[in-house]
């Protein structure tokens, strides 16, 4: 991320405050052994955090600069080496800074991004004010919650008769592929918004009616999408989840770590009304996904990938943009440029809601999904939700409402 300061910095003022951000959070000493075991790396709290700074004249283009820096500091993380952050601090020709800063993705998901600006925020505010820095008290660590996760994964593999282990599905929906082909590098990228009512709506009043979540109205509203698109019933949707809504004595609010879950949703979809659809998609969620632990067999061990009737959907939250003493600078940039990566599935879907807007990027993977057919997705997509939002909300759909 790209963070615009509000005020200046030298680099030992930031050298004392992420020195004691990676003392706080468990997450960002992770290590990597020689025998691929994970484990938190002290040693680094011996050490002077480093921090790169970078001094820009008025001919330089700060676009290219960034650009050049973020690569920079993605090249040097190594998770042989903690801690898994790296930070720079930029000082443009007019002397204001921004600084960025670069997570290793098995630290941190998208509600780690905020606990981590939040705290970077208030220790800001206590560097200025010569207050002792410190924040609340230590919540259950990211090793917690890796505990208690693979003790129930292993307890559901060893019991044939637990409803949440499930094998492979119809071999129909599947095609599959050698390992060595990997991801799809032939992408083909779109990015939608909702506007602002309609957003609103989605991650607030709509929920209330059925008692859901935003993204299980989004995986409602995707799933009558490829179902009319695609002209197919039975539809596969892999559901990204934030992990930590699980049904256990952790407080893991503020815990920072890659949380994310994998939840696969069989869908089987009928001619029923919107409100049953939403309530079947809350319960098939519910039951499967274990508070956000997916427990999948496979069987023979081998990677799949499927057809055009895979869908995976990643709703990544509302995030805030400006705190105190700073904003986050090109925030749908760095979304953006996370997105052109290697496509493991026919159709992948990201939401981030910010500025009050969401935005929609859509990812497909042309060899399986032509051009003609994911603008169709996409506009159909856009389309239900606003159906599905009119249904939980009571609103007629007219021009001035919804927009």
């Amino acid at each position: 991320l790209c963070l615009h300061m509000n005020l200046t910095f030298t680099i030992e003022e930031l050298q004392k405050i992420f020195s004691y951000l990676i003392q706080y959070h468990d997450a960002l000493r992770i290590s990597i052994d020689d025998q691929k075991r994970m484990y938190y790396n002290n040693h680094c709290l011996k050490e002077v955090f480093q921090i790169d700074e970078y001094r820009m004249n008025a001919k330089e283009d700060f676009a290219y600069v960034l650009k050049d820096i973020t690569f920079h500091l993605s090249r040097k993380m190594s998770l042989q080496v903690s801690p898994t952050l790296r930070v720079c601090l930029i000082t443009l020709p007019d002397k204001s800074q921004k600084l960025i800063i670069v997570v290793h993705h098995l630290s941190v998901d998208g509600v780690s991004w905020r606990i981590l600006l939040e705290d970077l925020d208030q220790l800001i505010h206590q560097l200025k004010h010569e207050d002792i820095l410190k924040l609340s008290g230590k919540m259950n660590s990211y090793q917690d919650w890796a505990a208690y996760v693979n003790n129930k994964k292993n307890k559901a593999l060893c019991d044939e008769q637990n409803p949440l282990c499930f094998t492979k599905p119809h071999s129909s929906l599947f095609v599959k592929y050698s390992e060595q082909n990997g991801g799809s590098h032939c992408l083909n990228l779109k990015i939608y918004e909702l506007n602002q009512n309609v957003t609103k709506l989605l991650i607030g009043a709509a929920n209330k009616r059925y008692d859901t979540k935003p993204d299980e109205l989004l995986t409602a509203a995707l799933s009558l999408t490829i179902a009319k698109v695609m002209n197919v019933s039975d539809i596969i949707i892999e559901l990204e989840r934030h992990g930590r809504d699980m049904d256990v004595d952790l407080d893991l609010t503020r815990t920072i770590g890659w949380f994310s879950s994998l939840c696969t949703i069989p869908i089987h979809i009928v001619d029923e009304s919107i409100g049953k659809h939403i309530n079947n998609i809350k319960e098939s969620i519910k039951t499967i996904s274990f508070n956000g632990v997916q427990y999948v067999n496979t069987g023979d061990g081998k990677h799949w990938k499927a057809e055009s009737k895979w869908v995976k959907l990643n709703y990544l939250g509302a995030f805030i943009e400006s705190y105190d003493n700073f904003k986050i600078q090109a925030a749908e940039e760095s979304f953006i440029n996370n997105l052109y990566n290697d496509i493991w599935c026919p159709i992948e879907v990201n939401v981030i809601v910010a500025t009050d807007i969401a935005k929609i990027a859509f990812r497909f993977d042309i060899n399986i999904i032509d051009k003609e057919t994911s603008e169709k997705i996409a506009n159909q997509f856009i389309f239900d939700i606003e159906q599905i939002v009119c249904h939980c909300t009571d609103i007629i759909n007219d021009l001035g409402i919804l927009g």
